[in-house]
C-alpha cells in the first residue's frame, strides 16, 4: 500500500520535471525563432558568394528547432511514433547539414529507409508497437486455451440426479 502511493508520488514529480524540462526547450525555441528571423533576413541581403554558408546554417537551425519541438512532443506523450519521429528528424539534419560524402548520404538514406519500415510495419496509427500488441494478444489467447484446457481436465462431480439415458 504504501509502496503503490510512494510509486505514485514519484511519477508526479517525474511528471512535473518534465513538464519544466519541456517549457525550457520550448523557451529556447522560441529563442531560436528570433535567430531563424535574423538569418533569414541575413540571407535576403547577402552577396552569392556568402549565401551558400548563410542558407546552410539557417537550414540547420531550422531543423534543430524541429528536432526540439518532437523532443518536446516524445518527453509529453511518450510514445513510439514521437520517438521514432524524433529519429527520422535527427538524420535528416545530419544528412542536409553535416554529410560531406556519398558514403554519408548513403548511410542516412538507409537509416531513413529503416525508419519508415519501422513506422509502416512496427507501430500502428496509434503509435504504439504492433509487436508489443500482438504478443499481448498472444499472451491472451494462450491464457485462454489454459484456462480452457484445466477445466477440461478437472474430473467432472457426478450428479446424483437420475438421468433420462439408460
Amino acid at each position: 500500500m504504501f509502496s503503490k502511493r510512494f510509486a505514485k508520488e514519484i511519477e508526479k514529480a517525474v511528471h512535473i520535471i518534465e513538464l519544466i524540462i519541456a517549457c525550457i526547450i520550448i523557451i529556447g525555441i522560441l529563442l531560436g525563432l528570433v535567430q531563424l528571423l535574423r538569418y533569414f533576413l541575413l540571407i535576403l541581403t547577402a552577396p552569392p558568394d556568402e549565401s551558400y554558408n548563410l542558407i546552410q546554417s539557417f537550414l540547420g537551425l531550422a531543423l534543430l528547432l524541429i528536432v526540439g519541438a518532437e523532443l518536446i512532443h516524445m518527453i509529453l506523450y511518450h510514445s513510439t511514433e514521437a520517438l521514432l519521429e524524433l529519429i527520422l528528424f535527427v538524420i535528416a539534419r545530419k544528412m542536409l547539414i553535416y554529410s560531406t560524402n556519398v558514403v554519408d548520404l548513403i548511410f542516412g538514406t538507409i537509416a531513413i529507409a529503416i525508419m519508415f519500415f519501422t513506422m509502416k510495419f512496427l507501430v500502428g496509427s496509434d503509435g504504439e508497437s504492433m509487436l508489443k500488441n500482438d504478443r499481448a494478444d498472444e499472451l491472451s489467447s494462450l491464457m485462454h486455451l489454459l484456462k480452457r484446457q484445466k477445466k477440461a481436465e478437472e474430473p467432472k462431480e457426478e450428479s446424483h440426479e437420475p438421468s433420462d439415458n439408460p
